[in-house]
C-alpha cells in the first residue's frame, strides 16, 4: 500500500468514527428534545389514544406464497382492509 493511500484510509477511519459518534450524540439530543415536548402534552390524551401508545405483544409475521383471509383495518376511515393478504 502507498504512503498517499494509507494516510487517506486513516484519515478516512478517523473521520468516519467522528461523524458516527457526533449523529449518536445528536440523535440523544432530538430524543430528548421529544420526550420532553410530549411531556407537555401528554395529560390531553384520550384513553385510547394512550393505550394505543403502550407497548404491547411483539408480533412475528412471515410471507407465504397462500392467501390469507382479509385483514381488516383498525381504522378504515384511514388504512383500507388488506384484501392481499399473504402474511402468516
Amino acid at each position: 500500500m502507498q504512503v498517499s493511500q494509507r494516510f487517506y484510509t486513516l484519515v478516512y477511519q478517523r473521520l468516519e468514527k467522528k461523524i458516527i459518534v457526533s449523529f449518536f450524540y445528536t440523535l440523544t439530543f432530538i430524543q430528548k428534545r421529544l420526550l420532553d415536548a410530549m411531556k407537555s402534552v401528554e395529560n390531553q390524551l384520550k384513553p385510547e389514544e394512550k393505550s394505543r401508545n403502550a407497548h404491547g405483544p411483539c408480533l412475528l409475521y412471515s410471507y407465504t406464497s397462500d392467501m390469507q383471509e382479509t385483514f381488516r383495518s383498525m381504522s378504515p376511515a384511514v388504512f383500507p382492509d388488506i384484501i392481499n393478504n399473504h402474511a402468516r
